[in-house]
């Protein structure tokens, strides 16, 4: 009876020795830990334990049918088997909730503010862009991506209430009425303005679909026309328009393991060949259409990729890259690419983080 004990619970780790491995956990969409090399000096060999335990820790057999199972078993009591997303009380909705990656329900109940030196520093630094742009006769242009939580508080959980004072964005927006100087475009209110049958968002991603997109692009062109009278044609694509249709499966489902459960149909306008990347460096790559003959340095996160092919046919060239706007990545892109005007997109939960452009 010992040794069959002693059999039984040594089978994880021989059947994950001998097993194949995975390189990537697709219930878990993230790669798994590598098989740590030999130590080659004193340094290494004191992180080599946690590595290996990384790497076990990720490899032990059975832990993708054990996984599977657990998430499954979660999904069927309507409970998450995350602590980065939660079910909401209409079937099929997912919300992000990661604190690590900005406090998303702490912005909607609005727990989370600027003080007032914060929000100083934050209007200081698009001051700074926007000054240092117009130096060089560039303009600029700060976009706010809005969270799926103000757009569908409807499907939230009853004990997520946000509270009555002013959240980030708006702290945001009443400071840089002060400020006419800088270009600035909140898009909460006009997709909450536009809201109907059509859903903006997909329900099991964190992100806007392309019809949320479509508003999204139409106020941004909008203020772009401003900027550049008669340079380009602000078009808000109608309901006939989005005849590409696909299945999709959110990133929250799939990071719970349970996209077949949350399949969902993406719908599309054909864009014209020429958003499509023809050059990808890392975060950096660019397109090159005929919209106008201004030329665009943007810098975004996850939520201008719905938007991107929108974009694009507004101008000449565009460049995009995937992080935050510093004055020395912009100089040299600005020598590369001399853009017209540079845009900046933000989603409102990175707002706290307040990134320096001198950094």
């Amino acid at each position: 009876m010992t040794a069959v004990f002693v059999l039984f619970i040594s089978l994880p780790a021989i059947f994950g020795l001998i097993l194949p491995k995975r390189a990537n956990s697709l219930i878990e969409n993230r790669r798994l830990a590598d098989l740590p090399k030999a130590p080659k000096n004193w340094q290494e060999l004191k992180i080599a334990p946690k590595q290996f335990d990384q790497y076990y820790s990720d490899h032990f057999g059975f832990r993708w049918s054990l996984l599977f199972i657990y998430r499954h078993l979660k999904f069927f009591v309507h409970d998450s088997p995350l602590e980065t997303a939660f079910f909401a009380k209409q079937k099929g909705w997912i919300f992000y909730s990661s604190k690590i990656d900005g406090d998303s329900i702490g912005d909607y109940r609005n727990i989370n503010r600027f003080s007032d030196k914060q929000l100083a520093t934050m209007v200081s630094h698009l001051q700074q862009k926007q000054q240092w742009l117009a130096e060089q006769n560039i303009e600029y242009l700060f976009v706010i991506a809005p969270s799926k939580y103000y757009i569908y508080p409807e499907y939230l959980p009853n004990y997520i209430k946000p509270i009555k004072q002013q959240n980030l964005v708006e702290q945001l927006v009443e400071a840089l009425k002060k400020h006419p100087e800088i270009n600035f475009i909140n898009l909460r209110p006009a997709l909450q303005e536009a809201k109907g049958d059509e859903l903006f968002y997909f329900k099991a991603d964190s992100h806007w679909n392309f019809v949320g997109t479509n508003i999204a692009q139409y106020e941004m062109a909008k203020k772009i026309d401003e900027l550049f009278p008669n340079q380009l044609s602000p078009f808000l694509y109608k309901k006939e328009h989005f005849r590409q249709k696909s299945t999709f499966e959110g990133d929250l489902a799939l990071y719970m393991g349970l996209g077949t459960y949350f399949s969902e149909e993406m719908k599309k306008p054909a864009f014209d060949p020429c958003t499509d990347f023809l050059q990808k460096d890392k975060n950096l790559f660019h397109t090159n259409c005929s919209g106008s003959a201004l030329n665009t340095l943007i810098f975004r996160d996850s939520f201008f990729t719905g938007l991107q092919a929108y974009i694009s046919q507004y101008f000449q060239h565009s460049t995009f890259v995937w992080q935050k706007m510093t004055f020395s990545q912009s100089q040299k892109l600005i020598k590369q690419n001399r853009p017209d005007i540079v845009i900046e997109e933000w989603i409102d939960r990175y707002l706290p983080k307040n990134y320096s452009p001198r950094r």
